[in-house]
C-alpha cells in the first residue's frame, strides 16, 4: 500500500492483478496490469512494494519485472532493471524500496539479487554492495543508520564504507 502525497489516493499492489488506484472520493479503482509487448505497461503483476519518493514519482518493484516509475498524466510505466554488472545478472525478482533521509531510493532483490542504489544523474540502478543478498527488510534508525534483514540476520549496513556488520538472529529479519 501506498497513499499518494499529492492525490490521497491509495495504490495497491497485488500478488498477480497488478497494480490498483483506489480513488476515494469517487469511490473508483484503476487498474494497470502487464500486457504483452507493450514496454509502457507495467512490467509484471506481482507488486511487492510501493514508494512515492520525495519528488512525488511513484515507483514500484514487481517479483519478475524488476522496478517500475508510474507516469500518472498518461497511465504508462518507465521500466528499471537492476543489473548486476560484475555478472551480467538481471536482477528481476525485486522485493522491497526505501527512500531513506539522504533521498536515496534502494531496492532489495532475491535469488542471490543484490542492493541497488537509483543513481538519479544516470537514472539507473546500481549494484550498492555485491555481499549484500536477499535482503527483505531495509530501514533506517533515528540517527541515520542503515539497517537491514535477511533470513537468518540483521545486518547493520556503512553506506560511508560500504561495509556491514551481521548479527545472527538465527529467524528470518522482517
Amino acid at each position: 500500500f501506498c497513499e499518494d502525497r499529492n492525490t490521497g489516493e491509495i495504490l495497491v499492489g497485488t500478488d498477480g492483478a497488478g497494480l490498483s488506484i483506489w480513488n476515494r472520493s469517487e469511490n473508483v479503482f484503476r487498474n494497470y496490469k502487464y500486457r504483452y509487448n507493450d514496454p509502457s505497461s507495467l512490467s509484471h503483476n506481482s507488486v511487492t512494494s510501493i514508494v512515492q519518493d520525495y519528488k512525488g514519482e511513484i515507483w514500484l518493484a514487481t517479483f519478475g519485472g524488476g522496478i517500475n516509475r508510474l507516469n500518472r498524466a498518461s497511465g504508462t510505466f518507465k521500466r528499471y532493471s537492476c543489473i548486476d554488472d560484475s555478472t551480467g545478472q538481471n536482477d528481476k525478482y525485486t522485493f522491497l524500496l526505501y527512500e531513506d533521509h539522504y533521498k536515496d531510493l534502494w531496492v532489495t532483490a532475491f535469488d542471490d539479487g543484490r542492493l541497488y542504489r537509483l543513481n538519479r544523474e544516470k537514472d539507473r540502478f546500481e549494484v550498492f554492495f555485491f555481499h549484500l543478498t536477499n535482503l527483505i527488510a531495509l530501514m533506517e534508525d533515528s540517527r541515520g543508520q542503515m539497517w537491514a534483514g535477511d533470513a537468518h540476520n540483521l545486518i547493520r549496513i556503512d553506506r560511508n564504507n560500504r561495509s556491514h556488520i551481521y548479527y545472527d538472529m538465527g529467524k528470518p529479519v522482517r
